[in-house]
């Protein structure tokens, strides 16, 4: 379902914490970076423009796996 300005991530439950959280843009410009200690988190995306964006989850185990995020003005949909 959309969200208003906000991203949220559910990270597989076993994995290692922290989670490195990442966003990039299509072209690779890293736009965010943060860590995450849960396994359901939040990402602010206020002010990130309308478009397809990459988000990197890495885990404390260096495992890493990545999903594309259209982003609608302040709403969001996973593709």
């Amino acid at each position: 379902n959309p969200a208003h300005g906000t991203l949220y991530v559910d990270a597989p439950p076993e994995a290692q914490k922290p989670w490195l959280v990442q966003l990039y843009t299509t072209t690779g410009q890293l736009l965010k970076t943060e860590a995450a200690y849960q396994d359901h988190f939040t990402i602010d995306i206020q002010n990130i423009r309308t478009g397809i964006y990459i988000l990197r989850l890495t885990n404390g185990a260096g495992v890493s796996m990545t999903s594309r995020v259209l982003i609608r003005g302040t709403e969001i949909a996973s593709l």
